[in-house]
């Protein structure tokens, strides 16, 4: 796989952070790999926030499909592993980032102001009143 090649089955957000990392890194094989499944984590923590907001109504075709299919008229779904699986999916996205050696933030070069500095000038006008700093 070359570093423009997306891999198959990854959604928007999952696409977004392989070409972000792509297009600033080099990686071996191994790292290929291990961004590829940071990518599909991506992607199932996506899917898991929608379930845990309520959002997302798979689960309501899931119960029309087990009413059709068994002939009865009360199935219950029960949603009490998404919060657990959503934690650990965090974890292993964390690790194969740092394992990758990203994940870091840092700030960027702008002519503005950073919001520390703004800060800092409101709650100290007096360290900057003659202009230094």
């Amino acid at each position: 796989m070359d570093d423009t090649e997306l891999p198959g089955g990854l959604s928007a957000h999952g696409e977004e952070l392989f070409l972000a990392i792509t297009n600033d890194n080099e990686l071996d094989p191994a790292g290929q790999t291990l961004l590829v499944e940071a990518c599909r984590i991506v992607d199932r923590l996506e899917q898991l926030h929608w379930i845990l907001r309520g959002d997302d109504n798979r689960w309501i075709e899931l119960a029309e499909e087990a009413q059709e299919m068994y002939n009865t008229t009360r199935v219950e779904i029960v949603i009490n592993n998404a919060l657990m699986e959503a934690r650990q999916q965090q974890l292993a996205l964390r690790q194969l980032l740092t394992t990758l050696g990203l994940g870091r933030a840092t700030p960027r070069a702008s002519a503005e102001e950073s919001w520390e500095t703004r800060l800092d000038k409101a709650m100290h006008p007096e360290k900057y009143a003659d202009g230094a700093a």
